[in-house]
């Protein structure tokens, strides 16, 4: 796929003002470890207002801002922000399964590039550094994180130009060729359908924990994948081997269905007890909404076991 504005195809403007008023963070950032740019809230003079939030009894009284007391009769807390440092990579599945799609729904890819797009938009806007890799069998696509209108710009071309295809998804060679590639710590998202087993996936993840990155785990599906909503007989396709069997569909729906929200309960425990925050993501829902889910988690106390129900 090609496009002269490489924007296009992904951010329309409402989206995009949408972004305006979300904020993605690190849950682990130490000050100094990284080499990117994050935003932490602090107080100073030398750091830059971002906004009021109203007063709780844990805040300490003296920032309290005592002139929009006077105006207002409200105790609020004014907030500044300066930066630390942040490194975020997106690590993009593009393999053969992506481009599965429900009917009059996008395909998964499809869909998980304008995610990745929205995430690289909103990111550069807060001012961190984004890379990208899109992978398959092996690394097909890779981007040191940069910063700026240039950078986005890149990224999104990136994203345009690739369709699935490959092998099926390395999850081990393409965390490790990345994790060799990347000499600072960073934040790094993987959007992907999880087609392996979780066990065999997170030991590929752990190689970049070891090495103190901070790891995140967002799952794309179809609702059509989770459901299997068709009548009589049916030839199923494995879209990564090829493999293919006829079957009649109501003599294996309930098991099947049973057998998919297990592995999505499995998946959601077993990343979150190897200290990868796990998002659930399906392509029926609107993209803005699953973006705010994914950033909501983000914030303190926001985990949470997601509906797989």
């Amino acid at each position: 796929m090609e496009s002269s504005s490489p924007q296009k195809p992904f951010l329309d403007p409402e989206l995009a003002a949408q972004l305006e008023s979300l904020e993605f963070r690190a849950r682990r950032v130490v000050e100094g470890a990284f080499a990117g740019r994050y935003r932490s809230k602090r107080s100073g003079h030398s750091a830059e207002f971002s906004g009021h939030r109203s007063y709780t009894p844990s805040d300490d009284w003296r920032r309290i801002d005592w002139k929009v007391f006077g105006r207002t009769d409200h105790w609020m807390i004014r907030e500044d922000r300066d930066e630390t440092n942040l490194r975020v990579h997106l690590l993009l599945d593009v393999s053969r399964s992506m481009a599965f799609a429900g009917q009059n729904r996008p395909g998964k890819l499809e869909y998980a590039k304008v995610f990745t797009a929205a995430l690289a938009m909103l990111m550069i806007h807060q001012k961190e550094s984004v890379g990208l890799t899109l992978f398959s069998d092996r690394i097909r696509h890779f981007m040191p994180d940069g910063a700026g209108a240039s950078q986005l710009a890149r990224l999104l071309e990136g994203l345009a130009a690739v369709t699935a295809g490959g092998g099926p998804s390395d999850f081990r060679r393409a965390v490790r060729e990345l994790g060799e590639r990347l000499r600072r710590r960073s934040v790094i998202v993987l959007i992907s359908d999880l087609y392996r087993q979780p066990d065999d996936i997170l030991e590929s993840l752990r190689f970049l924990t070891a090495r103190k990155h901070e790891v995140m785990a967002v799952q794309v599906i179809d609702p059509d994948e989770r459901t299997l909503p068709f009548e009589g007989a049916i030839r199923l396709t494995d879209m990564e081997s090829g493999e293919t069997v006829r079957t009649e569909i109501s003599g294996i729906q309930k098991k099947y269905r049973d057998i998919v929200d297990r592995w999505l309960e499995t998946n959601f425990r077993s990343y979150s007890s190897a200290g990868i925050d796990y998002t659930l993501v399906e392509t029926s829902v609107p993209l803005a909404a699953n973006l705010r889910n994914f950033l909501d988690r983000r914030r303190p106390g926001g985990a949470g076991t997601p509906s797989v129900r």
